[in-house]
């Protein structure tokens, strides 16, 4: 069994040893070392083997989770599926996410919290949607509540004036259309964003009065839901 430290990652041990009459070549961490106390030229048993191959494995999963953390911030679900579509076993990718855990490296609450305090401050979205966007994200859904819930307590944020908000700016936006267009691609845009059909149309129509009353168009709870523009802006 031959032992050196990977060069291609810190803490990392590449690991050549003769198995079956082939060389095969495993990465483990320094700390699998210790466990399993390789060193250089020892020979392991089949139950030993194969548990210095499950530990390989581990560490890979890791590896790979540590990747995705570094782009961008994730809840455990989230990485649990990404790293299941890599075909990795459901006992080793828990393994190697308890090891980031333990350190501090997964924390659903405060991911939870970060991904609101985003969405609500920048993204301009309702809280409701927040909500769900975090759920889909695989946080649970005390969790998203509690998280959105603490963000909006601590900013002051309210729905309808958020709703008024985002409506003023983007009425700006469509002047180049119709009133009836614009009306119809501003309630859609709204909904979309996850903000009740009341609090939608009283901001469509504050939103639109400025207008004029030339070519305009009724604003109601019978307005059209935008469902043939959904592509018309970024969300």
């Amino acid at each position: 069994m031959n032992v050196a430290e990977d060069p291609r990652v810190n803490g990392r041990v590449r690991v050549r040893c003769q198995a079956d009459g082939e060389s095969v070549t495993i990465v483990i961490g320094s700390s699998g070392v210790r466990a399993f106390n390789v060193q250089p030229g020892m020979v392991l048993d089949t139950v030993s083997w194969a548990a210095l191959l499950r530990e390989a494995r581990v560490v890979t999963a890791q590896d790979a989770a540590l990747r995705m953390l570094s782009t961008s911030r994730r809840s455990r679900r989230d990485l649990e599926m990404r790293l299941r579509r890599r075909e990795m076993d459901t006992s080793v990718i828990a393994d190697a996410l308890g090891r980031l855990d333990s350190v501090g490296l997964l924390n659903d609450e405060e991911f939870a919290l970060a991904e609101a305090a985003a969405q609500l401050r920048n993204a301009k979205r309702s809280t409701g949607a927040v909500k769900r966007r975090l759920r889909q994200r695989g946080v649970a859904g005390d969790v998203a509540d509690a998280a959105v819930t603490s963000v909006v307590e601590s900013e002051l944020i309210d729905d309808a004036v958020r709703c008024e908000e985002v409506a003023q700016k983007r009425a700006g936006q469509l002047r180049s259309y119709d009133r009836q267009t614009a009306q119809r691609r501003l309630t859609g845009f709204l909904l979309r964003r996850g903000f009740a059909s009341d609090l939608v149309f009283a901001a469509v129509k504050r939103a639109l009065a400025a207008w004029g009353r030339a070519g305009s168009a009724h604003v109601d709870g019978a307005a059209g839901s935008g469902a043939d523009d959904d592509t018309d802006y970024d969300e």
